[in-house]
Parts: structure tokens; sequence; C-alpha cells
């Protein structure tokens, strides 16, 4: 079948294509005692995914015939802020008021294949209103201590939109269900401490984090579809530790340790009926929240030339039933754990990887469009990931690639990587930044 009797379905196509084009103006207004900042930004993603089966190569790529899926999505994202850093008492006290308004529209359209009986398109769109407040306490050069409150959103990824094409109805017809997921809300607290000195960053918070429409992964056994659905209120809380320490010049080049340690607890804390797993009950743990992770690495920098290679830990953790979105038996070989690859951030990300800035549940390669069904190919083995990141500066133009990989020795051993590449325009507030210093009171804190 497919070209060749003999090879059968030898040959396999996998494709998962993205690309996204933004743009994020800002304008800062120094004042004596404040820095006002107003700005937004732009971001339309696009994602081709399929997968081909055939018996020769190369093999085609024609929906209807050889397919298990050929998926064309879309999003659009635009969001506006304003942001006020007040600085009182000789700037030993700062107090920083924000507001920002989120879009999204999204587009998930589905060829006829294995998991399609019939095609279509679903769309949406949805927006919210983010405020936040953050003050923050220097009594000594170099000391400070901080809290922060804020509330937010997580859009849907794109897991919830292509499951709902070619469903089935009571009567057993396929149909294209409307998109009726809602968003993730979330209000977050923070309250931490920060000191820095000679080269010196340490830095401890605490934080409590209350979610509503949480998000859970689910499987239909019967088409193999995961799809994402709201599953009520959950609460996430921990604290998280950073040490830094820049090493300066040695030998060839400038020198960076860091290590970072966070403890989360995340739990269920309304109770609701999850089609495939039955009754969950308030108080039951979240799946895919390590309890403890500790991130080490060095660092090194020569010009415009950085790289930086790291090791994590992931402990125990509750993952997902078969079908169900709601946690099955505590697992601690943890290879179902997700990462974006090569986030070279110092600063920790344990807490639902820091919810890739309390805003991404599930790491994706790509901000706008995260996947949800196929995700082997995002999936990196634990309890060891090592990364290795290259950067440099062409004019106005940075880029970067990433290689980040795993290992597991166990019940089962095996290895995996993913690697990216990225280039992008370097912007007028980054350029200005590097010529005079950073801008105060950028709007960074989600």
């Amino acid at each position: 079948m497919f070209g060749s009797v003999r090879n059968g379905t030898d040959y396999h196509l996998y494709e998962d294509i993205s690309s996204d084009l933004g743009y994020s103006p800002s304008v800062t207004i120094l004042a004596p005692h404040n820095t006002v900042t107003v700005g937004g930004n732009v971001t339309y993603g696009l994602l081709h995914s399929g997968e081909f089966w055939y018996g020769s190569a190369p093999v085609p790529t024609v929906s209807g015939y050889n397919n298990a899926w050929d998926e064309h999505d879309e999003r659009l994202l635009a969001s506006a802020y304003a942001q006020d850093d007040v600085g009182l008492f000789d700037h030993t006290v700062h107090i920083t008021p924000g507001v920002k308004f989120l879009d999204a529209y999204t587009i998930s359209s589905d060829a006829i294949g294995i998991y399609y009986p019939i095609g279509g398109t679903v769309a949406n769109n949805q927006h919210f209103v983010s405020p936040t407040l953050g003050i923050n306490y220097a009594p000594l050069p170099g000391f400070s201590v901080y809290a922060s409150w804020g509330r937010n959103i997580k859009f849907p990824n794109i897991g919830a939109y292509y499951s709902n094409i070619a469903e089935t109805n009571a009567a057993g017809q396929y149909v294209v269900v409307p998109v009726s997921i809602k968003p993730e809300y979330v209000t977050d607290y923070e309250l931490g401490t920060r000191y820095r000195h000679a080269g010196f960053l340490g830095s401890v918070d605490a934080y409590r984090e209350y979610f509503t429409n949480t998000f859970v992964n689910v499987t239909n056994p019967t088409t193999a579809l995961s799809t994402t659905t709201n599953g009520g209120r959950s609460r996430y809380q921990g604290i998280e530790l950073t040490l830094e320490q820049h090493f300066g010049h040695i030998l060839v080049g400038r020198w960076l340790g860091y290590a970072n340690y966070s403890y989360n607890q995340a739990v269920f804390t309304s109770s609701f009926h999850s089609t495939y797993a039955g009754q969950v009950s308030a108080g039951q743990p979240l799946a895919n929240v390590p309890k403890n992770m500790v991130n080490v690495g060095l660092g090194w920098r020569l010009g415009g030339i950085d790289a930086r290679i790291g090791a994590k830990y992931v402990g125990p953790q509750y993952v997902n039933q078969q079908f169900a979105g709601s946690r099955g038996p505590q697992d601690p070989r943890l290879h179902g754990h997700q990462h974006r690859p090569v986030r070279y951030h110092p600063a920790p990300r344990g807490r639902r990887q820091k919810r890739e800035a309390r805003l991404e549940h599930r790491q994706c390669l790509q901000p706008p469009l995260c996947r949800g069904r196929h995700q082997q190919l995002r999936l990196l083995w634990e309890p060891l990931s090592v990364g290795v990141r290259g950067h440099a500066v062409f004019g106005v133009w940075e880029c970067h690639a990433d290689v980040l990989g795993g290992v597991e020795a166990g019940a089962q051993t095996g290895a995996s990587w993913v690697g990216t590449t990225a280039c992008h325009a370097i912007d007028i507030e980054r350029r200005y930044a590097a010529r005079h210093g950073p801008a105060r009171g950028p709007y960074t804190k989600y």
C-alpha cells in the first residue's frame, strides 16, 4: 500500500513547522520621582503540523490519502500596557502599579485523515484586563524586600481547538463542535528578598497562586485525540532560592555560575467530575508538578558569543492517568516531564516552570501555539538534562542556537535531544540599553 506493497508504511514523515512575527513598541517617560512606561505587543503565529506514512521515499504529503492528520493553525496575540514606577523616600521605596490588556484570536483547521474522518475549522476570540501591583523596599545598598500581587490569564493552547473537529454526536455522526473552553485565570501573591554585592546575587521568595478554570488534558480512548478542558479551581504555592556568582574574566572570557532550588505544591481546591477519571475531590494533587527542582549551571561569554551548560534535577511528581486529566500514581522516574528547551535565565524556573512567567501551563517551542497531541518530540527524559546555547549579535540582528538533551537510567534507559535556532531584530529599547544602560521600570512582571 501507499507506493510499495513490500515496504508497506516503512517511511514516516512528521512535520511540525512553526513561525511567528511580532513587534513590541514602548515609550518611557522619566520624571523626577516616577517612571511611566507605555507599550504593547502584536505577535502573529503560524503552525503546520502533519504526520504522513508511505512505502518509499520521498514521502508525499497528500491530505486524505496517507496522512494521520494535516493541520494548520493561526494565533494573533495583541496586548497594550501602562506601568508607573513611583520612587519615595529618596528612592528607597518603589511602588509599581500597572495594567495590561491582552487579546487572542485563534484558528485551527484540520484536513481529512486517519484521526479526522471529516475536516473542519474552529476559531474563537478571548481577552482580559490584567492589573498588577508591586512594592520594593531597599533599606541598605544591595539589599531589598518586595511584595507583589497580580491578576492574569492563560489562553488555551492549540490542543483545546483541534480536538473539536470530528467529534461524534449522540447519533454517532462526525461533527465540528464550537470551542467552549474558558481561559485560566490566576491571582498571584509573592513575597521575597534579594541581596547583591560584588558579583554575587542571592534571592529567596515564597509564592501562592489561585487558579480558576484550571486546564486539564484528557485523551479520548476511542478517537485517540487529546484535548484540553476546564477542571475547576486549584492552588499553587512554594518557595524558591537563587544563588548566582559572576567570576569575571578568567583566562579567556567571562564566567558565571548559578544554582536554583524550588519546592512546589499544587492541589485542586474545588471538586469536579472528569469524563474519564470520574469524581475529582478538593485537596487532590495536580499532575506534572514536581515537588523539588534543582538547577545548576556554568556560563561563559566572550564578546558577542555566549555559551552555557547546565544540569537539572526534577523530583517526584504525580503523572496523569492514561486517558484522564487527573493525576495517577506518583512516578519517581519522571520521563513524562516536559520542558521548553533551553531557557537560560539564571533565575529559578521551578513552579510550573515558573508558570513560564506564570502563564504557560504546558511548555512548548512556540509561545503563540502550544502543541498537545503528539508531544513525544517535546519530551526530555529525566532526572538529568543538559543544554548548550550559542549566541551572537550581528548589527541589529541577534541570533541563538540551542541544544537540550536528557538522559534517564533505571527501569527505562534512554536519551533524547531538541535543537532550536532563531534570529530577530534587536528592538530600539534594547539597543538603547546596550549603549546607555537599561531604562527604569520596564513591564516585565508577567
